[in-house]
């Protein structure tokens, strides 16, 4: 479903606003936390996205986004619903093959719980995995290894442990991944990246690689920063109008503001500042 937005300005060139006047470029790369998180997951995985819990629960300004992941992490993660508590986490990664959280958690406490709980304890690699039928008879698996939790549907997880034993290759070592991670700003708290079909609003369907992350841009925005490239064709303006149109769909804020479209090469970037506190418990994907 597309939406028509509305916003000040799109701009597809190499310019840095829309006054023409030059922006300072932010410092980009891969920070230290989302390297360490992208090591643990498999690199045939189509969806990932990773979440700086503690930087958000350190800044009082970004409580009203905290708020929001929080929401999400209870309606998307079947698995540690019931186990973990949000404000326990430091990081979260979720990807096609599960979920991995990091935080403050007593492990010993944990397996405690979880076998107190139903939950039938089985080994994989040398770590202890925990098994429960759902109540739409899915069988949920939540993994104890070394500083990670993970949690999976029918064994999914178990590519995340093959992935951190070294025993198969992570994304991070993928270099169209690295590619877009590089682009992203350095101090961003929430990066996702996503190698799938993005259907055009002509009927046709095309493959995108795309990265983008939202970092702090001072006490009461945001900035959005959405890097694409096609492995297929360049992207027509059409499908740049779709990509920026399907921001509306993420978060009704994108229909107010200013949004900026540049081309690099065959890359396109689309950045956008938006409030924070357009944020608040709505549980917008990412």
């Amino acid at each position: 479903k597309l939406l028509f937005l509305t916003f000040i300005c799109i701009i597809i060139a190499t310019a840095a606003s829309c006054s023409g006047k030059e922006a300072p470029a932010p410092s980009t790369g891969i920070s230290e936390w989302a390297g360490v998180l992208m090591q643990t997951v498999p690199d045939n995985t189509p969806f990932v996205a990773m979440l700086d819990i503690e930087t958000l629960r350190s800044d009082p300004d970004l409580r009203p986004y905290y708020t929001d992941r929080e929401a999400w992490f209870y309606n998307v993660s079947l698995s540690f619903n019931d186990v973990f508590d949000f404000n326990q986490m430091d990081y979260w990664v979720s990807c096609t093959y599960g979920d991995l959280i990091t935080g403050s958690f007593d492990i010993e406490a944990t397996q405690r719980i979880l076998a107190d709980d139903s939950w039938l304890q089985s080994n994989y690699e040398n770590f202890s995995v925990f098994e429960k039928e759902n109540c739409w008879g899915q069988k949920e698996n939540i993994a104890l290894v070394e500083e990670f939790i993970i949690g999976g549907l029918n064994s999914l997880g178990n590519s995340i442990i093959d992935t951190i034993k070294g025993k198969q290759p992570s994304i991070y070592e993928n270099g169209d991944f690295q590619d877009l991670m590089t682009q992203l700003p350095a101090n961003s708290f929430e990066i996702s990246y996503g190698n799938n079909e993005f259907a055009t609003s002509d009927g046709t369907s095309i493959r995108l690689l795309a990265g983008n992350s939202i970092s702090k841009l001072d006490n009461t925005s945001l900035k959005y920063t959405y890097i694409v490239i096609s492995k297929d064709n360049p992207l027509s303006d059409q499908t740049i109008e779709d990509l920026v149109d399907g921001l509306g769909d993420y978060n009704e804020a994108f229909t107010r503001t200013e949004i900026l479209v540049t081309r690099h090469g065959s890359y396109v970037t689309i950045i956008a500042d938006i409030p924070i506190s357009s944020f608040s418990g709505s549980t917008s994907t990412p």
